[in-house]
């Protein structure tokens, strides 16, 4: 079982939903449990870890489907996973 073996990599990527749907959790729960002044919208600060979180969703997603769904099995492509794990960090 080799680092990049599609069993390992499919655990791999559960655990990092497991952990994206964990930090959106409790990035929802400081937005709701947070004393705000009326008519004042959240801080970006506060709402920064919603959008990085949706990203991130979407690649995992988008490297499950496409590696693990028949459907979409056409766009799979290992530079284009390289790419967009690489890129993540930039976004």
């Amino acid at each position: 079982m080799g680092p990049f073996d599609n069993k390992y990599m499919f655990r791999v990527h559960m655990v990092q939903i497991i952990l994206v749907l964990a930090a959106l959790s409790v990035t929802g729960v400081r937005l709701l449990t947070t004393k705000s002044v009326p008519g004042v919208t959240p801080s970006r600060a506060k709402t920064m870890a919603l959008g990085v979180g949706a990203k991130s969703l979407i690649i995992i997603i988008y490297e499950l489907a496409t590696s693990h769904t028949k459907k979409f099995r056409k766009w799979h492509s290992l530079m284009a996973n390289m790419i967009l794990n690489c890129l993540e960090q930039v976004f």
